[in-house]
């Protein structure tokens, strides 16, 4: 079996992987969006609170997490990071004989492709209440 893309043991003690990783330009096919701060503010919240790209990635519904969104909600009208990583994470299951393991999407932004998940994203990652938003699949 191959190695992980990101592995991350969480404040809880609980390991999760991620098993899928996407990764794009955050303000993708945007184009002028500095020129007007308010539309930037508007482009910003859109991206924020979309769950664009999970939504078209995976055909399952999983749940869909934004490391650091309140950070960012409150400074909207800046630039976000450049790039917008989306990963598929896994890890066993939350409830025992309830599936085979639990999932959630996690989507960061950061201005550096390496490493894949920054430090700060990391620290934000591992303080994730991953019981309270993942899903059990089986």
């Amino acid at each position: 079996m191959p190695k992980p893309l990101i592995q991350v043991q969480l404040v809880s003690g609980r390991r999760i992987a991620a098993v899928q990783l996407h990764v794009g330009f955050t303000y993708g096919t945007y184009t002028k969006v500095f020129q007007e701060v308010q539309r930037l503010k508007e482009i910003n919240l859109e991206l924020l609170f979309s769950e664009y790209p999970a939504k078209v990635l995976w055909e399952r519904k999983f749940p869909s997490v934004l490391l650091r969104r309140d950070e960012y909600s409150r400074q909207a009208a800046a630039a976000l990071p450049v790039y917008k990583m989306t990963a598929l994470f896994e890890s066993g299951p939350l409830e025992e004989n309830s599936g085979k393991h639990s999932a959630m999407v996690v989507n960061w932004v950061q201005d550096e492709m390496n490493p894949i998940l920054s430090p700060r994203n990391r620290q934000a990652l591992r303080a994730l209440a991953w019981e309270e938003h993942a899903k059990d699949f089986r």
